[in-house]
């Protein structure tokens, strides 16, 4: 029996949880739990000139809402990789357990550091020790972790009823849809597949209300992408928006739709920004692995322009890591010839959607093919996108090349007027017009 003895204390020891693997809990695979341990800027609960709530507040609020609120919490305060995703979870402890509050708080301050903080419209270094005590307050932990929901006002069977229904009241039926959360996505998702393109558009914009939930009807949202009514598929484009990172792991089907090119032109150039939307989610998430339209940026050198922070809000959350990698070309296309559109608006759109977006030679390749058949004021704009395009090192070569034959051999005075600018912006040199003198 004693000789037993060390095989049973090894076997025992074995067994034991500390032996064993250790497995994640679930609730660090969720899209708001990668977020908030990745956040890197703390933040009020309203951002920007438009007071918009930052994806990572809308995660907190998820996180507090849990049954196991505390415990997560007390997981993100430590598995956090930087002080903002810290703050956050010290905020969400503030409100759900106020003594552990007070134990990670010293942890926190002692810590110490500067955090990225943005409050309101003013962005700032802070000092971490400052931003823990605001949350001590009170104040900016209850405006950070309130609930996401109103108290709903009708029962769904009611809401859906007075959406869909002929009469008045349907705004007060989007709200009581979207204070239900998830109860009320299995009756959209039925709206949606209704013969009605009306009843359709009204299912759509009560998902602009209801945020992540709306995930859950991902497919029947990418369909109306393609509808034949222009107020079901704007509608369903909004909804894809509000979801934001949590579109990040479905984000295959929307550039599956947008490589199709089956869209109107105004649709496929907001379809393009939703892609971008998702571009500025994947730097909040660092996946592992990037999806094929998304590319890695390189840190801009000093006096060099910062593509990924052309706009207002990814100077609030996020940092220039990726880029939308390129247009598919058979959107390329499609746009291309829409720049003879005849509304002012859309040729706007177009033009702006193909001098950011598109690049690389299959995106050259199909500005050439759009130009060999389109209308003369259609072509003539195209070539000024491709002097656009051309500024980038590794697209300059072949548009370059293109530009050149069109000086030689276009017919159409304006392109070679059009490509003799964009020769000399990209080459610096003035090439020689073709002599028309003997023509007649």
């Amino acid at each position: 029996m004693r000789r037993a003895c060390p095989f049973l204390i090894l076997l025992l020891l074995a067994l034991t949880p500390t032996a064993r693997a250790e497995v994640a809990p679930e609730h660090r695979a969720t899209i708001e739990f990668r977020l908030l341990e990745r956040a890197t800027v703390f933040t009020s609960d309203a951002v920007g000139y438009g007071g918009d709530t930052p994806a990572t507040v809308h995660a907190l609020r998820l996180l507090v809402g849990r049954p196991d609120a505390r415990a997560v919490l007390l997981d993100l305060a430590r598995a956090a990789r930087h002080p903002a995703g810290r703050l956050f979870a010290l905020a969400g402890l503030r409100v759900v357990d106020p003594v552990a509050f007070g134990r990670e708080a010293k942890a926190i301050r002692r810590a110490g550091g500067e955090v990225r903080s943005i409050q309101g419209c003013f962005g700032t270094s802070a000092s971490v020790e400052a931003c823990v005590d605001a949350l001590e307050q009170g104040a900016l932990a209850r405006a950070l972790c309130r609930p996401e929901r109103p108290t709903p006002t009708l029962t769904v069977d009611a809401a859906c009823a007075l959406l869909l229904g002929e009469g008045a009241g349907q705004l007060d039926a989007v709200r009581a849809l979207a204070a239900h959360g998830a109860t009320a996505v299995p009756p959209l998702r039925e709206a949606l597949r209704d013969p009605s393109p009306r009843r359709r558009a009204a299912a759509a914009w009560a998902f602009e209300g209801l945020g992540h939930h709306a995930v859950a009807a991902l497919p029947e949202l990418v369909t109306c992408l393609e509808d034949p009514d222009d107020a079901v598929a704007s509608h369903a484009l909004d909804a894809l928006g509000h979801l934001g990172p949590w579109l990040v792991d479905h984000a295959a089907a929307l550039h599956a739709v947008v490589a199709r090119a089956a869209l109107p032109p105004r649709r496929l150039v907001r379809a393009l920004w939703r892609l971008h939307d998702l571009v500025r989610a994947h730097c909040l998430l660092e996946p592992d692995r990037l999806p094929a339209f998304v590319r890695p940026v390189a840190p801009a050198r000093e006096g060099e322009d910062d593509e990924a922070a052309e706009d207002e809000d990814d100077l609030f959350e996020m940092s220039p890591r990726y880029a939308l990698a390129g247009i598919p070309p058979k959107a390329v296309e499609v746009l291309a010839r829409a720049l003879g559109d005849p509304e002012d608006h859309v040729r706007d759109a177009v033009r702006d959607a193909l001098e950011r977006w598109a690049e690389g030679a299959p995106a050259i390749e199909a500005l050439l093919r759009a130009l060999e058949d389109s209308p003369q004021v259609t072509r003539r704009r195209i070539v000024q996108v491709l002097g656009v395009v051309g500024r980038r090192p590794d697209d300059r070569p072949p548009v370059v090349d293109a530009l050149r034959r069109l000086l030689e051999r276009d017919e159409d005075e304006m392109v070679r007027v059009f490509s003799e600018e964009a020769l000399e912006a990209l080459t610096g040199e003035r090439p020689a017009a073709r002599d028309d003198s003997g023509d007649e």
